[in-house]
């Protein structure tokens, strides 16, 4: 029998964060699918009280299209419910075992979309301490920083000494002890771009102390016989994988990143291009229908990568409305005509 929760009904398990199970749960009010973690309130006092609450607050007022959303906060007797917008795809952690490793194109293409995940948290003062693959939720081609169950607001020049998170994706810092701020995020970034471009972590330990030891007296790999990647991508894992804490680079250096910059410069080439294309598109058809009243071409994008233009026009026996699309596929442009444009 399926398990009820106010509108909430909790279909099957899909998974389990830093402290409870996660569900599959639709919301019987609208229909729609959400992630649901479950946590047992007897589990939820003191340290983990706290985390609990900073949790709810970070997402709360950390909002972006890269950042796992959450809907709301169910309680019973036992439990506490934390419903979540539900990612279509699975982990990040899941798909590098089906693909194992990607191509660079495709790896720079989400860490870009870190980043601007990252870029509100650095904004909030957050430090997630826990970002590893499997806290990278894929949806819709993108990804999600999601789980923070270990994160701590903090301001960039507070420091703490709490140690959390995961081994492997651990700041150096933070396995010795050490004072640290949120520069660790960065060192556990770049263990995940270095992952996703050669399918294994950088540095490998039978035990904390072996991984430590391999860190600190182990010059960084570039396996290119797995990835020729560039030196742009190079110069940034180098960057973010430095050990020393002093000298790894900055979050606004991050941020400003040549790898970044040249991203959003091919971006901006693309979208001229599709758009004088459908320039080219709307002046041939305008020179070819009839006994035009008049005739508009509206943008109707909804952001920079999804471009949509209408082609309106009105005959004197009826209205007609058409639409050319961007994505390759046919779209009727009269009774009898197709067309179809390749990128």
């Amino acid at each position: 029998m399926l398990k009820r929760v106010g509108n909430y009904i909790l279909e099957r398990k899909i998974g389990a964060g830093s402290y409870g199970e996660v569900y599959q749960g639709l919301n019987e009010k609208d229909g729609q699918r959400v992630a649901i973690k479950v946590m047992e309130r007897r589990l939820v006092t003191g340290k983990f009280s706290e985390l609990f609450k900073n949790e709810v607050k970070i997402l709360k007022s950390c909002r972006n299209e890269n950042i796992i959303k959450i809907y709301d906060i169910q309680k019973s007797q036992n439990n506490i419910y934390m419903v979540y917008e539900l990612c279509n795809e699975g982990d990040m952690s899941e798909y590098l075992k089906k693909k194992g490793h990607l191509t660079e194109e495709e790896a720079t293409k989400y860490l870009l979309e870190i980043l601007n995940g990252f870029k509100t948290l650095v904004k909030n003062e957050v430090i997630h301490r826990d970002f590893k693959l499997s806290n990278l939720l894929k949806h819709n081609g993108s990804v999600k920083i999601s789980d923070f169950g270990f994160s701590k607001l903090l301001s960039k020049w507070d420091m703490t000494e709490t140690v959390v998170g995961s081994p492997i994706n651990m700041a150096p810092e933070i396995i010795e002890g050490k004072s640290y701020n949120n520069k660790v995020d960065i060192w556990s970034l770049g263990i995940v771009f270095y992952q996703m471009l050669f399918g294994m972590p950088p540095y490998i330990g039978r035990n904390i102390i072996e991984l430590l030891n391999e860190i600190k007296n182990t010059e960084l790999k570039i396996p290119r016989d797995i990835n020729n990647i560039t030196l742009e991508t190079e110069d940034i894992l180098k960057k973010m994988l430095t050990p020393n804490p002093s000298k790894r680079i900055e979050w606004s250096d991050l941020f400003a990143h040549k790898i970044a910059l040249k991203s959003q410069k091919d971006s901006l080439l693309h979208k001229n291009f599709r758009q004088s294309l459908y320039m080219s598109s709307l002046l041939y058809w305008s020179s070819h229908v009839q006994d035009i009243s008049f005739l508009k071409l509206i943008d109707e994008s909804k952001n920079e990568d999804s471009v949509l233009y209408k082609l309106e026009y009105q005959r004197e026996d009826s209205n007609r409305e058409e639409t050319i699309s961007t994505d390759g596929s046919e779209r009727v442009l009269s009774n009898s005509s197709r067309i179809k444009f390749n990128e």
